[in-house]
């Protein structure tokens, strides 16, 4: 069976434009190999006609590029600010002769879900149907709406329901039998001026074909937003990156002791009425507790030291040397300060908490380390939660930080503290949180955050590496957000 691959390329990426990028969207590279146009075309046999519809003041860089692809046509149309339906429809005298067309828009990735790509007798909506972190705040898709398990109608850019996550959800690919009816349903949009939001969709041809049907696909997500290109970006780089920075950082010292954080109060789960403690929450593609998730991505040592509340649990004290608090403390610093008592006075420390890790340049921590009192882990941070006043940020000159923002929102080129610190001995430690922790703040959180901002008041030297990759699984969303994205690149 033979087939083509229609893609609408007639767009300007103005957000992209106005956030600073410099290529035109559907090139830009989402890890060293691929562009956004080259993952979807990966998910078609090279031997698929591939045509791409341009507007006719299209840079020639990119009619290069598009030109090198095997089996590929580059049809020309005028500008115009009428959506992809309307790029489409002024391709007409070449698209209305063919058949066997898939139509997919240039800012998806979607994996097939089982589905082969042969013998197609019907018209076909490709939908994703489930939890989606760009889509638990966000409706502004095409939905569709089955009836007795068949499709019945469609609708775009709004849901059918206020509980559209468990609707179909077009993810912006389409099959069409016949290019002929595909144009002329298009025309008759087009004239009865059937437009969402002054555009034209091809979402919407089909509540005008008879012989329709939706399919599901295993995977799906929208990239064409930059912080959601950002996003998938991330996570598809820590999908490239993770075991190569596990098999190294095992090797590795990164201090004499390390010590995980785990004795808070998991206010934020318990509200969500997840009743065990936050660290053990499960978590990943491999199912793993939260705190074993984050050993993975620490130093193979005897014993890291892991500081709890109250109870023990045999999985804790098989992997870990374990203090359970018995009282609740005024905050992490707290916390910290009750097992650094106890190493030696010249012992380095490293210390992580419990629902992040990062991935970073071991090299790099190694250099600094050798000058630094204090080191503090930053971000660039482009997750969900990048605007919310949860949490500390840093802004540095040549890595040693000059200021610190508590608890507060991201203003301009701040990085986000993300709770890993390396110490270069408890003295440092203790004197900053005794200069803390003084009678008029004792009934104060305190952070180790706090203690940074503090070592700069008294001169010591505090510097900062910012992490390749920033896992954060500190909230229900979060851990949803890292769930999610593990299953997608490990679902192959």
């Amino acid at each position: 069976m033979t087939y083509n691959v229609v893609i609408p390329l007639a767009g300007y990426g103005t957000r992209f434009k106005q956030s600073g990028y410099k290529n035109l969207k559907p090139f830009l590279k989402v890890d060293g190999k691929n562009s956004m146009l080259d993952l979807i075309l990966n998910n078609f046999p090279n031997r698929a006609k591939k045509i791409f519809i341009v507007r006719n003041n299209l840079e020639k860089k990119y009619l290069k590029i598009l030109q090198k692809y095997k089996n590929s046509e580059v049809l020309v149309v005028k500008p115009h600010k009428l959506g992809p339906l309307y790029t489409l429809f002024l391709a007409r005298h070449r698209l209305y002769k063919l058949k066997n067309i898939f139509i997919s828009y240039c800012d998806i990735h979607w994996e097939w879900n089982k589905f082969k790509l042969t013998n197609l007798n019907s018209n076909i909506i490709f939908c994703f149907k489930g939890w989606h972190p760009f889509t638990v705040d966000n409706n502004n898709y095409a939905f569709c709406k089955n009836k007795n398990n068949k499709f019945f109608s469609i609708k775009e850019k709004e849901s059918f329901t206020k509980s559209w996550q468990k609707e179909p959800l077009s993810i912006g690919l389409f099959f069409f039998q016949k290019g002929k009816e595909m144009i002329n349903i298009f025309e008759k949009i087009i004239k009865e001026k059937i437009l969402v939001n002054k555009e034209y969709f091809p979402s919407l041809a089909f509540n005008y074909l008879k012989n329709t049907q939706v399919k599901y696909v295993k995977n799906f997500c929208h990239i064409g937003k930059p912080n959601y290109f950002e996003i998938f970006k991330k996570w598809k780089k820590f999908k490239n990156i993770k075991n190569n920075f596990k098999n190294k950082i095992k090797k590795s010292k990164l201090a004499d002791e390390i010590l995980i954080l785990a004795a808070g109060e998991s206010k934020r789960f318990r509200k969500e009425k997840i009743k065990i403690p936050k660290f053990l929450c499960r978590t990943g593609s491999h199912n793993l507790r939260m705190v074993m998730q984050v050993k993975d991505y620490l130093p193979s040592i005897k014993r890291i030291n892991l500081v709890t509340y109250k109870k023990k649990q045999k999985v804790l004290t098989d992997n870990f040397n374990l203090l359970c608090l018995q009282k609740r403390t005024n905050g992490q610093a707290s916390s910290a300060f009750q097992i650094i008592n106890r190493f030696s006075n010249n012992k380095s420390f490293f210390v992580n908490c419990c629902d992040n890790f990062s991935i970073f340049d071991i090299n790099n921590f190694k250099l600094f380390k050798n000058k630094s009192d204090i080191i503090v882990f930053s971000s660039e941070n482009v997750e969900t939660d990048s605007q919310t006043k949860d949490g500390s940020w840093v802004i540095s000159s040549s890595n040693e930080v000059k200021k610190i923002y508590l608890k507060s929102s991201k203003v301009g080129f701040r990085k986000r503290l993300t709770g890993n610190f390396y110490f270069k001995n408890k003295e440092i430690f203790t004197r900053c949180y005794n200069a803390l922790n003084t009678k008029k703040n004792s009934n104060n959180e305190i952070l180790i955050d706090n203690l940074a901002k503090q070592a700069i008041k008294m001169k010591y030297k505090v510097y900062t590496i910012s992490d390749k990759i920033y896992v954060n699984m500190g909230t229900p969303k979060l851990l949803k957000e890292f769930n999610f994205w593990e299953n997608y690149f490990n679902a192959r």
